[in-house]
């Protein structure tokens, strides 16, 4: 958790009383719009390098690229899907 905030506007916090100090953050409209911003080019810039791909090798590469993302987070203690 970042403290204070930081000024540019990313996100809003507020506490969830029921779990205790946990924190819940809330996106703002400038987040959001920050986030689709760099989705649309990181998946921009997927579709230029795979351009060339077969579809099963996109398939592929992308069931590879889950079960890489659960087993590291499942070796890191935070296993998915989470509660």
């Amino acid at each position: 958790m970042r403290h204070p905030q930081p000024p540019d506007g990313r996100h809003a916090q507020g506490r969830r009383p029921r779990r205790g100090i946990a924190r819940e953050f809330v996106m703002t409209a400038e987040g959001e719009r920050r986030l689709d911003a760099d989705r649309a080019a990181n998946l921009s810039g997927l579709a230029r390098v795979m351009a060339d791909c077969a579809p099963e090798e996109t398939a592929e590469l992308a069931e590879l690229l889950g079960r890489l993302n659960r087993d590291n987070e499942r070796l890191d203690g935070h296993p998915w899907p989470r509660d």
